[in-house]
C-alpha cells in the first residue's frame, strides 16, 4: 500500500468519509495496476475512473487554474542539419506524425500530447539533459484559463499560503500523486511500469469533464542543482477535437501564444546571454554573507536561479514577441 492509514486514530482535519475516501483510493490504484499486469486493461481503466468519481463526490480535486498571461517553456532537441525551429515546430508532434509519439510518463503510445515546463530547466531535465547546443527552447503565454489537476509534490513554498480546505484536496490526491510521480528505473526500457498510473490517468481525462490537463514534478531533478523544486513542475495537456493543415490541435493553438525559439550556441554567439543580469542588494547580500560565513545557505541559493544561464535564457525569451500559431 502506499500509505497505512489506521482509521481507529484520530483526524481532526478529516471527516470519516473524507479518510475511507483516501484509503479507497489507494485501494484502487493498487487493484488496477493488477487488472493491467493480467491484461485486463479495461478494469484497469474502470478502476481510475472510479477513483476520480470517488474524488469528485468529496470535491477532493487538488484543482490548479493556469491563469491567463502565465508563461511556460518547451524544449525541443534539434535533428540534424536543423538550426532553429519555427513557432509551429515547437509545438506538439502533429496528429499526421503519431508514430513519433513514443512511451512518455502521461502520453499513451501514437497520442500526441502537448508538454510544457515551467521553466527551461525542468524542460532539459525532462529531455535527459541534452548538450545546451543540440537544443532550441521557445517560451509560451496561456490565452485562456486552463483548469489542471495538480498532481505535483509539494514543498514548504507551495503549500503555506493554502487554505485549510486545499490542504485537504492537497491531502485527499496526494496517493495519486505519489502514484504518477514514481522515478523511472530503465529509462531504455520499452515498458515503463512506473507510467502505468499516469497514463491510465490520461485514458480517462480524454473522455472526462473533471479538469483539461495535469500538472506534475519532474522525477528527474539533477541534485548538483540546488535550485528550488518549484521550477521543476510539469503541465501535459492532450489533444482533442479538430487539426490545422500542420496537424496541429486547433484547441490548443487556441489557448497559447508562443515566442520565436531560440538555441544556446546561437545566443551565446551574439553575446546577448554572456552579459550577466544585475545584482540586486539582496543578492550581493548573500552572496557576501556566505562567503564572510563559510557556509551556504540554501534558501539564499534557489533565488539565484533567475541569474543562473538558464534564468538568463527564460529573460531573453521573455522579452520576444509571444505570437499565436498561424
Amino acid at each position: 500500500m502506499l500509505f497505512e492509514l489506521n482509521v481507529n486514530c484520530e483526524y481532526d482535519f478529516l471527516s470519516p468519509k473524507q479518510l475511507q475516501t483516501i484509503e479507497l483510493i489507494e485501494r484502487r490504484i493498487v487493484q488496477s495496476l493488477k487488472d493491467y499486469y493480467n491484461g485486463h486493461l479495461y478494469g484497469a481503466i474502470g478502476e481510475i475512473d472510479f477513483l476520480l468519481q470517488d474524488i469528485n463526490l468529496i470535491n477532493g480535486f487538488n484543482i490548479s487554474t493556469l491563469h491567463e498571461n502565465d508563461i511556460w517553456y518547451r524544449g525541443r532537441i534539434k535533428e540534424e542539419g536543423m538550426r532553429l525551429y519555427e513557432r509551429k515546430e515547437m509545438f506538439h508532434i502533429p496528429n499526421h506524425m503519431r508514430e513519433k509519439v513514443n512511451n512518455q510518463r502521461f502520453s499513451l503510445n501514437g497520442y500526441p500530447c502537448l508538454y510544457l515546463g515551467k521553466s527551461i530547466w525542468a524542460c532539459w531535465e525532462e529531455l535527459n539533459e541534452p548538450h545546451l547546443d543540440d537544443i532550441c527552447f521557445s517560451a509560451l503565454k496561456i490565452t485562456k484559463e486552463i483548469k489542471v489537476l495538480d498532481l505535483s509534490i509539494p514543498i514548504n513554498e507551495m503549500i503555506e499560503n493554502k487554505t485549510s480546505d486545499e490542504l485537504l484536496t492537497l491531502l485527499i490526491t496526494m496517493p495519486l500523486s505519489i502514484a504518477c510521480s514514481v522515478k523511472t528505473l530503465n529509462e531504455k526500457a520499452n515498458f515503463k511500469s512506473e507510467y502505468v498510473i499516469p497514463q491510465l490517468l490520461m485514458a480517462n481525462l480524454i473522455n472526462s469533464e473533471y479538469f483539461e490537463g495535469f500538472v506534475f514534478t519532474s522525477t528527474k531533478r539533477n541534485p548538483a542543482l540546488e535550485w528550488s523544486e518549484s521550477y521543476l513542475q510539469n503541465v501535459v495537456l492532450p489533444i482533442e477535437g479538430d487539426f490545422d493543415d500542420d496537424g496541429l490541435c486547433v484547441n490548443l493553438k487556441e489557448r497559447f501564444c508562443i515566442t520565436d525559439s531560440i538555441c544556446y550556441k546561437y545566443e551565446f554567439l551574439k553575446s546577448s546571454i554572456s552579459n550577466m543580469i544585475p545584482a540586486s542588494s539582496k543578492e550581493v547580500e548573500a552572496a557576501l554573507d556566505g562567503v564572510f560565513c563559510g557556509k551556504k545557505h540554501k534558501e539564499k541559493d534557489e533565488d539565484m536561479y533567475p541569474r543562473a544561464l538558464f534564468g538568463q535564457m527564460e529573460d531573453l525569451l521573455k522579452k520576444k514577441e509571444f505570437l499565436q500559431i498561424n
